[in-house]
């Protein structure tokens, strides 16, 4: 899967080698969790860049005890990649046939 885009948004570095969803996962989080303790605004400016409900932002945050908001901010994020992706695929101006 293709991850440049939260890559490029959150600053993580790219690598030599392909990474799981798992480490990018793992990533995401201590990125976030950076972010959270020194530029809350832009970490807000970013979710709303990759269109993350509000709704959803809040459900995690009021459910803190269960996990972090860290990690919980960071599913959010590769759901809606995963989610992009899919409808990128669908999508595709090559799969379009105009006479």
């Amino acid at each position: 899967m293709d991850y440049d885009l939260l890559r490029n948004s959150f600053q993580i570095e790219k690598g030599s080698k392909e990474i799981s969803e798992e480490e990018l996962l793992e990533m995401l989080t201590g990125r976030i969790s950076s972010m959270i303790d020194e530029n809350t605004d832009l970490l807000f400016s970013l979710l709303y860049r990759l269109d993350i409900s509000e709704a959803k932002i809040k459900k995690v945050i009021d459910r803190q005890k269960d996990e972090s908001i860290s990690r919980g901010l960071a599913k959010l994020v590769l759901e809606r990649q995963k989610e992009r992706l899919r409808t990128k695929a669908k999508y595709r101006s090559d799969d379009f046939y105009f006479e």
